[in-house]
């Protein structure tokens, strides 16, 4: 007949083939200094009378089952107060049916055993888990959003992740306006007149740092190419050959995109909000020309840029 150790970790192992978040033990100690598992208006006795070890387990979970030798939990002070017999080696922790669907977590089987290899005594003790969130190993991405500063306009983007790297490629339709840009010859003769817009195609590679199970911090390091186009002026009557009717740079870019994912980090749908610094590397003539006229030109290709969107992983 499986015991209900080795069931429990057959469970396990299923789990773990699919699972995308896990729970691991930080830290378990005896604590010399709390007496509650002995203080008579906590302490609890099993069946035979024998005074109960006291775990107090921390655990980001809402809902979670505790088994093997288990006489009574409670919660106290945010944390689960298990009261598990005398000897006791090991104890298994089932996360609730939501939490499993939600995190695909499987359950844990914690070592009690001290450095000697005894089970538990009669004490309290501290155990402190954490859930351990892993996005998917590999999936594609595609992002909608729009620039809030600098080129100003609506933003997409596709790329690839593994693990948690991920690399990308998009673009920006730039709605921004540059003043009216009046051009003279040396001898202060109209030479052309326009209004610029700027268009922005860019690549990034970065890493998702998950500091919670719905939030992400993901440094990235790229480059921008930003294209600024100028529309002759209406009310200038000019010959049809042009005059600085066009400008380039290329761009270091230095991010870090902010992602809440609503439900969790195994979930295809991401909130974020992307601050990224510009320093322009290579600039053509023209674009010196301009960026030295108008400070909103020179905003397109250097200084910050703020996106905000949506991102979806499949």
């Amino acid at each position: 007949m499986i015991s209900r150790r080795t069931l429990i970790s057959l469970i396990s192992c299923v789990f773990a083939l699919v699972a995308n978040a896990q729970l691991e033990v930080r830290d378990y100690q005896i604590d010399r200094t709390d007496p509650a598992a002995t203080q008579e208006q906590y302490k609890v006795v099993d069946s035979s009378g024998n005074t109960c070890a006291l775990i107090k387990v921390q655990i980001p979970l809402d809902s979670v089952r505790f088994d093997n030798n288990v006489i009574r939990v409670t919660r106290r002070d945010g944390a689960y107060w298990v009261y598990v017999m005398q000897d006791t080696e090991f104890i298994d922790i089932i996360p609730s049916t939501g939490d499993i669907d939600r995190y695909k977590i499987n359950p844990l089987t914690v070592d009690l055993k001290s450095a000697e290899g005894k089970g538990v005594e009669k004490a309290t003790y501290r155990l402190e888990i954490v859930l351990k969130t892993q996005a998917p190993r590999s999936s594609f991405l595609l992002s909608a959003g729009f620039c809030a500063v600098g080129v100003m306009g609506p933003a997409v983007s596709a790329g690839f992740m593994f693990r948690n790297f991920t690399v990308e490629a998009g673009a920006v339709y730039g709605m921004a306006k540059s003043g009216d840009v009046y051009i003279y010859d040396k001898a202060s003769v109209l030479k052309d007149a326009y209004q610029y817009s700027p268009v922005r195609g860019f690549l990034r590679a970065g890493y998702d740092i998950w500091a919670a199970p719905v939030f992400a911090v993901t440094p990235q390091l790229g480059a921008a190419f930003t294209a600024m186009s100028g529309k002759r002026l209406a009310d200038v009557t000019l010959p049809d050959e042009k005059t600085l009717d066009g400008a380039n740079a290329i761009s270091l870019t230095l991010g870090a995109r902010l992602q809440f994912a609503p439900s969790g980090a195994t979930k295809p749908l991401r909130i974020f909000l992307l601050p990224e610094y510009d320093v322009a590397l290579q600039k053509s003539k023209n674009y010196k020309a301009l960026a030295d006229f108008d400070s909103k030109v020179k905003s397109w290709a250097e200084g910050l840029q703020l996106s905000l969107g949506l991102m979806f992983y499949f």
